[in-house]
This record gives C-alpha cells, structure tokens and sequence, in this order.
C-alpha cells in the first residue's frame, strides 16, 4: 500500500495517521549543514565542481526526501549488522566510527571499523556497503568500482584509499551485503600510490577554488547531473552549453508524455522513437525543461556488415526539485548511506 493510499484510509476511518506522522518525522531530520572540508565520502565524486559547491554553497544544495531518508537509515542498521557478523567470527572490532583530519588536504570523514584478526594480531581498515543484489553480485574486484557507471560507486575506492594513505595502512577491505540475502562478500584493496596521488591533486584543485572564490567548469555528464542536489545552481550553464535550443511544442508534448508512460513500455517506446527520430543527428538540444545529448555510435560487423546509428539520451532539467528516493537497485537508492 502506498503511503497516500494508507493515509487517506487512516483519514477516512478516524484512525491515526502512523505513516503520514512517520514520514513527517523523517522530514524534520533532514536539514543541510555547513562543510567546513572536504569529506572522504564524497572525494572521488566525478564532479569537482559539486565538491567546491558542497563546501561554498551548501545552504542552496536541494534536500532529499523521506524515502531517501528511510534508506540512508537502513544503512546505518546494515553497518550494525555487519559488525555483529565479524564479531561473532572472532575478529576484534575497533576504531568504530574513528573521525579523521588531514589539515593539509582540507580533509575529514571517519572509518567505519578497523578489525583485528586472531592468532596474527593483523589490523585492516573495513568500510561497510549494502548493495542492491544484482550490484553485489557483480562486484566482485576493486576495478568494478572504478569502471562502474553509477557515481556513486566510484566514490568507494577514493574514500577507502584516502583512509588507507592517512592511517598508513598498505591493505584494507570492503566488506559487502546483500540487501536482499544479507550475503556478505569481501574485496580487498591494496593501497594504489598512483590513484591516491591522482586524488589529493583533485582535492587541491578543490581547496583553491574554495579560497579563491571560483568554481570550476562543470561537467557534461547529464546521468550524473540529473540527481545532483546542486542542478539548479548550475541549470544556467548547463542550458547555455546545449547547442541547439528548439522550440517545437509537438516534441515538448512528447517528452513530458514519454516522462509519465516510462512504466507503460509499449507506448513508452512508441514515443522514445519518435522523439528521438526527430532529434537525429543533432548532438545537444534543449527544448523546454529538457536536454537532449545524442552521439554517433559505430559498430563492428561481424556476422553482419559494419553499421552506426544516433545514440540520444534524454534528462530532465528541473530547477529546485527535491531528488526523489530511486528503485532499488539504481542509483544512491543502493548506497548504505551518507557517512562521511
């Protein structure tokens, strides 16, 4: 049952409303704060410009909703899971919730647990994730995270490296779960000098566009763009980089149309086509609310001759919207939550 239609019969039968005072009370938890540094959570986001933002203009940042929320807690409770596990297997469990600074970097964020195994007394850096189930079973190497398409996958190797540089340790673990089964598995990582050094340059970048008063350029990445709590500070220039702006109300029709049918895949596909028919070959386009990117893409032949064909992706620019929570299984809705 949804939460309106449990509410309105909550209403209709005089009886509390429980769902509706639960979600309230989520919203009155979410509030944004001042960043004073960076954070190691958020160091390998694929955009700088979103960092020097987190910091300069955080009150603009536009809030999560309750079912982000409802999510981010469900988190924290697999992260309590997770230690329960590695207790019960006989490693010791310590430095839980450590907070660390790195003045020289700007830098803070705390480490979920290192863990002390028996007999060898060995100590490794553990950071917790609960991932959706087709992502965890697919994650099986480091690499994984680094060549993920979802942001926030590519997160976790710079957070977990950067704990590992500043505490001195040359290995460290992700200890992963299932959030269908509750499966754990591990990935090990070995401190990569290379990457490490790749992310204390970014971060220097970040610490003197902070000082300076500037923002970097931002990216043109609109799968990355579409989630961000920031779009609206950068929706001017993300407008004013498309280079075609088109004022045709038929195919402005057709994409607020194809946004309300994308559960309906018949019909939904019948106007996908068409719109994308008649943005063909047409490399940025925005028209109304919407940018639409498009790119040639070639491909082998093999047992068919050599062909290309107009790839377009379609986002909606919405200024001052909240991000709502994402279907399990996509996005931050996988995440096990904010931390630091």
């Amino acid at each position: 049952m949804s939460m309106a239609s449990a509410t309105s019969s909550s209403s209709a039968t005089g009886l509390p409303d429980i769902v509706g005072a639960v979600y309230e009370a989520k919203r009155r938890k979410i509030r944004n704060y001042p960043a004073k540094s960076n954070r190691a959570s958020e160091c390998g986001h694929p955009c700088e410009r979103f960092l020097v933002l987190s910091r300069t203009r955080w009150q603009e940042k536009v809030l999560h909703g309750p079912d982000l929320e409802f999510i981010f807690e469900e988190g924290r409770m697999i992260e309590d899971a997770a230690m329960a596990d590695l207790r019960e297997a006989g490693f010791e469990v310590i430095e839980q919730q450590r907070q660390f600074e790195w003045a020289a970097l700007q830098l803070t964020g705390h480490l979920d647990a290192k863990i002390r195994v028996p007999d060898t007394g060995q100590v490794f850096p553990v950071e917790v994730k609960g991932l959706a189930h087709h992502t965890w079973a697919a994650t099986e190497t480091i690499q994984d995270m680094h060549n993920s398409t979802r942001p926030w996958m590519q997160k976790y190797p710079a957070q977990l490296t950067m704990y590992l540089l500043n505490a001195g340790h040359e290995r460290g673990l992700f200890y992963l779960k299932s959030k269908a089964n509750f499966r754990p598995k591990v990935l090990w990582v070995d401190l990569d000098y290379a990457y490490a050094e790749t992310i204390c340059k970014r971060l220097e970048r970040v610490n003197a566009h902070v000082a300076a008063g500037t923002l970097p350029d931002p990216i043109d990445e609109p799968d990355v763009c579409e989630d961000c709590g920031f779009l609206a500070v950068c929706l001017p220039e993300v407008r004013g980089r498309a280079l075609e702006i088109a004022d045709n109300p038929r195919l402005i029709e057709l994409l607020a149309r194809r946004d309300a049918l994308a559960a309906a895949r018949t019909e939904f596909e019948s106007v996908d086509k068409e719109i994308k028919d008649a943005v063909r070959d047409r490399e940025k386009v925005l028209i109304g609310d919407w940018l639409i990117t498009g790119k040639e893409v070639r491909r082998r032949g093999y047992t068919v001759a050599d062909s290309a064909y107009w790839q377009s992706k379609i986002v909606r620019l919405v200024a001052g919207r909240s991000r709502p929570a994402l279907e399990s299984g996509f996005g931050i809705a996988e995440e096990v939550g904010e931390g630091e």
